[in-house]
């Protein structure tokens, strides 16, 4: 617990230290306030910039319906200045004279509201900042300045695709629900902007002062004391902020208490505020988790599910969505049954959903979690992002879905229920091996990973103990206690088991599949258009389509076992002009992962000192050449003596020039060719998705990468725990240069495949050609600038045409060209919890990989670069 203070001979209330993780540096004191409000002390030594966050335990799930956007609304009025501080720009000017900014945020359950500063000016921003929740001034003339801002900040969410895809999933809601309420607000929702006619002044003021006192009794129904979370995160001493923090926020009042006692005495606008906060779920941790109260129900469509949602969007996507309600987990955050699902749902390595739809060319990206994830409910979601060929075969990909995870549920029940012992104990060991290794790798990073930027952290700690207090407000989710045999066995049968269709919403967002579904006629639109046919959304003003779903494809989904076969019912049927959906390829559970780490030991070659815990206050040292070979390369090294942390990073550039640019015939000087630049684009794009299934594991075990073009050549980073991490470097130099071991010519298949470079070309022409779709004006801007002063491909257009021209064969010929480079070299960064030995015998290998690539296709024939006009490394402006 923290230690007790005094404050205006007030006793604060120490509240239960959070568990943090063993590489958290940061010194924390949770506190009650006298009026009910916590707080959150955290001294960060190594923070240059002091950040506060308030989290107001309110969000849109509280709007009357007569006032949609009323909790946004209020979160914009309270920057407008203070009884103290009444200037409305007095803290956005503080703060961007002092190094400093800021934000907020209206969810459906939070708003949240953060800035940070340079930590030596930061005691004046918490004054200024503590004004607007002690005494805001919610002054009648910005009143309708603010309606104003509220009412464009919606019109900029009208071109973006997330808002009105929201938006509409919103419609589908049950109208009765808190979900369904148009939660930014605009300026007919909030009637308060100022008119222009003088016949309307009169009806404009008045609807302006029903706003202004809407405002205030939300304001005072919501903004107490005990519904507020305040964190402050900075260098400074934790009694230096706790001197700062506490007068300043302890004069906070309970302006609703009086009322609560009378409700006869409420005015008509208090009843409206006090009925709609009814209809949002209680949040905070120490309350009862309310009732399962789902959003989407199949009543609301007709009574029977699945449905098909059809919308258009604005940018070019070929999106597929599954959406499935689910009870909330929200009160179980380290045994949640929605993790496990997403987990193994949204596995791309082999077996998977992912891996089979990648296989058949009809995906390029999978994911899976939570769209909602309240008190009352969870939406779980599928989302899939489609290639051509995918988008034609729609149903196939929802059927390899659905298999999945009719998958899950069987092996769930087979390890609870199994009759047969020998089926039950291997279904129930892969289980909880697989449960076991998610464990101890989210334990692994909660222990490993450094703290995050304070501005950053402030706001995410504020929610946090909302919903879990200030004990678990950190470890919540990481399952530190959890084991192989502390699987939720029972938890995961209910939950995947309503992993159905006849529990599911189905969406397909993409240019292509509304023009086929407006193309179709249907007696179903006509006969039931209160429910099916084209709508339109009412905030946003945006069509789309709502659909049943053929009873014989549902089937389809429904039946079948897990490697495809059909029944007999279902076996000879056919679904528009298709044969059998069978399934794409195997599915099964994953494979155990070898890349989680065999040890966390630190670097021997460290000093003693360096290995007791983190020494932040050290100064960085920079990294040492300690190979220098022409026509190789550099080796940098540093070994990490500050944090103490069993990781490392590395940075590969194989500079070369023929990345970017082609030979004169005549002078054989280098210039940049904007058709060269956009094969190395694409091949590195190709190299990524050729993959994602084989290192998908190394990302799950805290092993990332990344391979992309730059001006000098291809980088490839690589970062994590380091006991794997030169042997995922290893294999992926060996993958891209098709350097085998058993074979001395070549046994590395090429990652040069048809369905891989057709994905990434795809995702690239639609990227050009919507670029300034959905993109808000100063992106635009922006995107001019950068073209006018730095780039060299003459901008969108071009590489558009340059991309639509790249075929399989020209890309393999670029990647041939790199690889007979003679006179590429190696630059490499090996820094972290590493050896400079070890460092060394990694570039060893590094070289020998890309030497015996460039030696075997030179003896394949071809010609390689003259290293006799060309003998020193290009290096882009020389």
């Amino acid at each position: 617990m923290g230690e007790p203070t005094t404050t205006n001979a007030k006793i604060t209330k120490p509240l239960s230290l959070p568990i943090k993780g063993k590489s958290d540096w940061r010194d924390y004191r949770p506190l009650l306030l006298p009026n009910g409000a916590t707080l959150m002390l955290v001294r960060d030594s190594q923070s240059k910039t002091t950040a506060m966050s308030v989290c107001v335990n309110v969000g849109a799930s509280s709007d009357p319906r007569a006032l949609s956007g009323l909790a946004h609304f209020c979160e914009h009025m309270c920057f407008l200045g203070s009884e103290a501080y009444p200037g409305e720009n007095t803290y956005k000017k503080y703060l961007s004279a002092h190094g400093g900014k800021s934000n907020a945020a209206t969810s459906m359950s939070y708003t949240t509201y953060k800035f940070d500063v340079l930590a030596e000016h930061c005691e004046q921003a918490v004054d200024i900042f503590a004004g607007f929740f002690v005494q805001p001034l919610f002054t009648p003339s910005g009143t309708s300045r603010e309606v104003n801002a509220v009412d464009s900040e919606n019109s900029k969410n009208l071109t973006t695709d997330i808002r009105r895809r929201l938006q509409i999933l919103k419609a589908l809601a049950d109208p009765n629900h808190h979900f369904s309420k148009f939660s930014t607000g605009n300026a007919i929702t909030l009637p308060a902007s100022s008119s222009t006619s003088t016949d309307e002044e009169k009806e404009e003021e008045d609807s302006a002062n029903y706003v202004r006192e809407a405002l205030l009794a939300f304001h005072a129904r919501h903004y107490r004391p005990e519904n507020m979370v305040i964190v402050i995160v900075g260098p400074q001493s934790l009694d230096t902020l706790e001197e700062w923090v506490v007068p300043r926020f302890a004069p906070m009042i309970d302006r609703w208490s009086l009322k609560q006692k009378d409700t006869t005495s409420f005015t008509e606008i208090e009843q409206l505020i006090n009925d709609a906060a009814t209809d949002a779920p209680e949040t905070r941790y120490d309350k009862p988790l309310p009732p399962y109260h789902p959003a989407f129900q199949p009543k609301i469509q007709g009574g029977s599910w699945p449905v098909l949602l059809t919308t258009l969007p604005l940018r070019s996507m070929r999106k597929l969505v599954l959406l499935f309600p689910l009870p909330s987990v929200r009160k179980v955050p380290d045994r949640s049954p929605v993790s496990i699902l997403s987990h193994l749902l949204g596995h791309e390595g082999p077996g998977s959903s992912f891996a089979a739809l990648q296989d058949a060319g009809y995906l390029s990206s999978l994911s899976t979690g939570s769209r909602i994830a309240a008190p009352d409910q969870t939406l779980l979601q599928i989302d899939v992002s489609l290639t051509e060929d995918g988008e034609t075969h729609w149903t196939k990909v929802v059927e390899t879905l659905f298999q999945h995870c009719r998958l899950l549920y069987q092996t769930a029940l087979t390890a609870r229920d199994g009759k047969d012992e020998t089926e039950r104990s291997a279904a129930l060991n892969d289980l909880q091996r697989m449960w076991g290794e998610i464990s101890s790798l989210n334990s692994m990073n909660f222990h490993q990973t450094s703290p995050s930027a304070a501005y950053s952290f402030a706001p995410a700690l504020a929610q946090r103990i909302v919903g879990y207090g200030t004990e678990q407000c950190i470890s919540a989710g990481t399952l530190l206690n959890e084991s192989a045999e502390t699987l939720p066995l029972d938890e995961l049968i209910e939950f995947s088991s309503r992993l159905i269709p006849s529990n599911c919403i189905v969406e397909r967002c993409s240019k292509g599949a509304w023009e086929e579904q407006m193309n179709k006629t249907s007696e179903e639109d006509s006969s039931s258009s209160s429910i099916f046919g084209v709508k339109r959304e009412k905030w946003y003003d945006i069509e789309y389509h709502l659909s049943k779903i053929d009873p014989v494809l549902v089937r389809t989904w429904e039946g079948g076992d897990i490697n495809g076969n059909k029944t007999v019912q279902e076996s000879s049927s056919t679904i528009e002009g298709e044969s059998s959906l069978s399934l794409i390829g195997p599915l099964h559970l994953p494979r155990p992962n070898r890349y989680i780490p065999r040890t966390l030991e630190l670097c021997p070659d460290l000093p003693d000192e360096a290995k007791l815990g983190p020494r932040i206050e050290k100064e960085i040292d920079p990294p040492n050449l300690i190979v220098n070979q022409p026509g190789t390369g550099r080796l940098w090294h540093r070994l990490d003596d500050r944090y103490a942390l069993p990781k490392s990073s590395l940075s590969i550039l194989l500079r070369s020039a023929t990345v970017e640019n082609v030979k004169g015939e005549i002078d054989n000087t280098w210039a940049y060719n904007v058709d060269t630049a956009m094969q190395s684009q694409i091949l590195t794009g190709v190299f990524s998705d050729a993959l994602a299934q084989e290192t998908y594991d190394a990302s799950l075990a805290g092993l990332h990468w990344s391979l992309y073009k730059s001006s000098a050549g291809i980088v490839l980073n690589c970062s994590g725990y380091s006991d794997r991490l030169p042997d995922l470097a290893i294999q992926l130099l060996k993958d891209f240069f098709m350097v085998g071991e058993e074979n001395k010519d070549n046994d590395k298949e090429s990652f040069l495949q048809e369905s891989h470079f057709t994905s990434t070309k795809d995702r690239a022409i639609r990227g050009y050609k919507s670029f300034f779709q959905s993109r808000r004006a100063d992106t635009q801007a922006m995107y001019f600038r950068d073209l006018l002063m730095s780039s060299l491909g003459g901008g969108n257009e071009k590489s558009l045409v340059a991309a639509e021209s790249i075929t399989l064969e020209s890309l393999k010929q670029q990647h041939k060209r790199i690889l007979m480079d003679a006179d590429k070299e190696l630059e490499c960064l090996f820094s972290g919890n590493v050896s400079e030995k070890d460092a060394k015998s990694f570039f060893e290998n590094a070289s020998d990989i890309v030497k015996k690539a460039t030696e075997r296709e030179v003896s394949k024939g071809g010609v390689t670069f003259d290293s006799a006009r060309y003998v020193q490394p290009w290096i882009p402006g020389e």
